[in-house]
């Protein structure tokens, strides 16, 4: 039990040193630290992705920017081979991550770089769990660049410049979360 104690807290500390060596570089605080997707929330945007990717003739590009350490995405990707998954994520440790955690998976690229330089011009599909800060820039970039009827899935994050199609509520033990669909 004492062992179970000492790996909590190394596990603690780890976490907040990332979170202090996530300040600096972070874009003068454009972006915030890392923050993991919630799980149950992950499982709902899967679960409404599911139809899509099952019933596709076509291989769909779907793009995470601030894909984090690719939770998200690298399941999708080992379920669904015939489609192109991609990350974007800004800082240089989690891309690294991403990378080692989905070495052996062909179909997932990932970007170090900013989202809203990304060009989404042949995305399918876009899921996203970011701060509502940073959604006007992103939303804005997307409808520079996006093409017609791309969807977009958003964890607790609206697109007020986006009609939305669909909302799903997420909830694990007292947070609830609220899962956007648009469609541009």
């Amino acid at each position: 039990m004492i062992y179970y104690s000492y790996f909590l807290l190394i596990a603690f500390l780890a976490y907040d040193i990332y979170l202090i060596y996530s300040l600096f570089p972070s874009q003068k605080g454009q972006y915030p630290p890392f923050v993991p997707a919630p799980y149950k929330a992950r499982k709902t945007i899967i679960k409404q992705l599911l139809p899509l990717l099952k019933g596709s003739q076509k291989s769909l590009r779907i793009v995470d920017p601030g894909c984090g350490i690719g939770s998200l995405l690298i399941p999708l990707a080992r379920a669904y081979p015939q489609h192109k998954f991609i990350g974007i994520e800004w800082d240089k440790l989690l891309y690294k991550i991403c990378l080692f955690r989905s070495r052996n998976l062909q179909n997932i690229t990932y970007f170090n770089q900013d989202m809203l330089t990304y060009d989404y011009h042949d995305t399918d599909i876009i899921v996203c769990f970011l701060v509502p800060k940073i959604i006007p820039d992103l939303q804005k970039r997307i409808l520079e660049t996006g093409k017609k009827d791309t969807l977009i899935f958003s964890i607790d994050c609206s697109f007020p410049q986006l009609t939305e199609i669909a909302c799903f509520d997420s909830h694990l033990f007292w947070q609830s979360f609220k899962i956007h669909q648009y469609k541009l």
